[in-house]
């Protein structure tokens, strides 16, 4: 229940070559009178702050006030016995204007009577494990294997990220262990029994409490009867205590050995669409053309799924024909008396697409609504999303419109 320090810096970089302890030393305060926080960084390894409340996880606490705002990228630690130190530490901020503390970075496997440096990062996620889990059920088999795969800390899987212990849901045999896995033999494999339920099964590294960033995956796919084609990527955070899924990869292929590239995702869209905000003129909406794009100028158009609508548009005016690049066809919806009944989009066969701006040709003034709805459906969340509003759109025009990045 004890918690100790013989030195420590808070620093500017992190080789520790600036120190940062101009400050005010502060504990959570259950140190001792012979033992202060300002002993932790005198420079004097015969003085210590030891606290006296550490039997309690995230209880006790050692740092230093600079009164002004202060970047620290370093830290140096010398740390006690083993009777008096602890192997997993927070590294926390104190934000002014949020009037809060912050968890900036987490040191794994910090090792009693040491004196190391430590980079200090600010981290937006805190990644001990990572994982690979079905989207999808293995109908063929209800069985799930994999003859290789890597966690890579780049997306071109050159630095392969397997050190640590492989783990998996829990059902695969003995002589198919998640290790096999990860064991560049390609005569042994992974196989678990439980793929019959989409998210069911899953097989990961556990990196111990190493914060461990993955920027790619390497999978070497079994047959079609073996395989999943939809496939969550996940990481287990350390601070929220909680798996979190990091990307959804899609149209895997059985019998393959691919390489992807895995991104920190905040949404997961994979159709587009707008509807009308408001009523239209004659019960009745028309688009000449319209493209969903990824850059804010839609000079690439995002239009290779497949077309659709709310369901009241003719035969001679189908979704399709606003995507195809021909101002004498149309698409027109019967339904758009009603402000948010209408709408036209692309579904993108389950492929993960990020727009950035919408291009619209619009109709005459009878056939034009002012303010419609850009909406995003979420796979993972099962549901639709809003993007963005667009206001004021004017009838009979070509009308580019970047969305808002921050919706």
């Amino acid at each position: 229940g004890q918690w100790s320090f013989r030195e420590m810096d808070f620093c500017s970089d992190a080789a520790c070559s600036d120190v940062e302890n101009g400050g005010t030393a502060i504990d959570s305060g259950d140190s001792a009178s012979w033992a202060p926080p300002e002993y932790a960084f005198d420079g004097d390894t015969s003085t210590l702050w030891k606290t006296f409340d550490a039997d309690v996880a995230g209880q006790s606490w050692i740092g230093l006030d600079f009164g002004t705002p202060t970047a620290v990228h370093g830290l140096y630690l010398k740390t006690d016995n083993v009777v008096y130190s602890v192997d997993n530490i927070y590294v926390e901020y104190y934000d002014a204007d949020a009037d809060e503390w912050v968890t900036a970075d987490y040191l794994g496997d910090v090792p009693a009577a040491s004196e190391l440096n430590y980079e200090v990062q600010v981290r937006d996620r805190f990644p001990v494990q990572w994982r690979v889990r079905n989207a999808t059920v293995q109908a063929n088999s209800g069985q799930w294997s994999f003859r290789e795969m890597d966690f890579c800390s780049d997306a071109a899987c050159s630095d392969v990220e397997n050190g640590g212990t492989a783990i998996d849901s829990g059902d695969s045999a003995e002589w198919a262990p998640p290790a096999y896995a990860f064991d560049d033999d390609t005569s042994t494999l992974w196989k678990t029994f439980d793929a019959d339920v989409a998210g069911q099964s899953w097989i990961g590294m556990d990196y111990g409490n190493q914060i461990t960033e993955i920027g790619g995956v390497y999978l070497k796919t079994d047959n079609v009867v073996y395989s999943v084609d939809t496939i969550y990527v996940e990481y287990f955070d350390v601070i929220e205590q909680a798996w979190i899924t990091s990307d959804y990869l899609t149209n895997v292929p059985a019998a393959s050995e691919l390489t992807y590239a895995v991104a920190n995702r905040k949404r997961f869209p994979t159709q587009w669409r707008i509807r009308n905000a408001v009523p239209g003129n004659t019960n009745q909406w028309v688009l000449r053309e319209m493209d969903f794009c990824a850059d804010t100028s839609c000079a690439v158009a995002e239009n290779g799924g497949t077309a659709f609508d709310s369901g009241m548009s003719k035969s001679w005016s189908l979704p399709v024909n606003a995507f195809d690049d021909n101002t004498s066809t149309l698409w027109k919806t019967f339904d758009s008396g009603i402000a948010g009944q209408s709408y036209i989009g692309m579904d993108y066969d389950g492929e993960i697409t990020e727009i950035s701006a919408v291009y619209l040709k619009t109709d005459n003034v009878v056939y034009s609504v002012t303010d419609v709805y850009v909406e995003y459906y979420d796979i993972l969340a099962d549901q639709w999303v809003t993007a963005d509003t667009l206001t004021g759109l004017p009838a009979g025009s070509n009308v580019t419109r970047a969305l808002n990045p921050c919706l």
